[in-house]
């Protein structure tokens, strides 16, 4: 019986002790005050810039000369200057030019002879016709001759080299830049920028995608390119 009654206080006492217990720790939960910051959100865009080096160069480039060998008479332009599509650039020696054309002037002259003799009678339409031909031949030939002795120049840009004085023979051989030229020419407004892209990137890049270049010779600018 004893027993019984000390074991019904102990268990009395923890009773007592877990309701304090908890109600200690209900006081302290509401000591405690959580310090909570609140800031409105906005949206914003990260940028995400990928840096390469490049190489810049003209955004086109001719080499100018004529078709055929011939002796250059004159050079019209020099390194630096700025020249137009369809500037005449270089003449070159025009004996042939000359001696074609006094050609179509007599072939000429003969056309309308047989043309009147044609119309009397006096010669057959098939003498006529080879004749008309021989003209239509010659004047092509003159065409070709005209193209041939002026060089003209085939876009807007600089002459960056001249390969040629005065009164020299033009071979067609190829010259420095391995091709046969008497100036060359390069666009430079606007140019090009040669970049090498890893792999790894190239899922980050887009045909018509902005970009900023940076050029040592003009430290401080940004240039926009596509």
């Amino acid at each position: 019986m004893k027993t019984l009654k000390k074991t019904q206080t102990i268990l009395a006492l923890l009773l007592v002790f877990m309701v304090a217990s908890c109600t200690t720790a209900t006081e302290e939960e509401k000591d405690i005050r959580v310090l909570v910051r609140v800031q409105n959100t906005t949206i914003h865009t990260i940028e995400n810039n990928l840096d390469f080096t490049g190489v810049v160069q003209p955004f086109e480039e001719a080499h100018i000369a004529p078709a055929v060998p011939a002796r250059i008479n004159r050079i019209l332009v020099d390194v630096g200057d700025k020249v137009s599509k369809g500037q005449l650039l270089v003449e070159m020696d025009n004996t042939q030019l000359f001696q074609a054309q006094v050609q179509l002037d007599n072939l000429k002259t003969e056309l309308q002879r047989l043309d009147t003799l044609l119309q009397a009678g006096a010669v057959t339409q098939q003498a006529y016709d080879q004749m008309k031909t021989q003209y239509e031949v010659a004047k092509s030939n003159i065409e070709n001759l005209g193209t041939h002795t002026q060089v003209r120049s085939t876009l807007n840009g600089v002459i960056t080299a001249r390969y040629f004085s005065d009164g020299e023979m033009f071979s067609g051989a190829p010259g420095p830049v391995g091709k046969p030229a008497i100036v060359s020419i390069n666009q430079i407004r606007p140019v090009k920028v040669l970049v090498g892209v890893s792999e790894r990137f190239l899922p980050e890049v887009r045909k018509g995608q902005t970009a900023e270049v940076r050029v040592d010779v003009f430290p401080g600018r940004v240039f926009e390119g596509r």
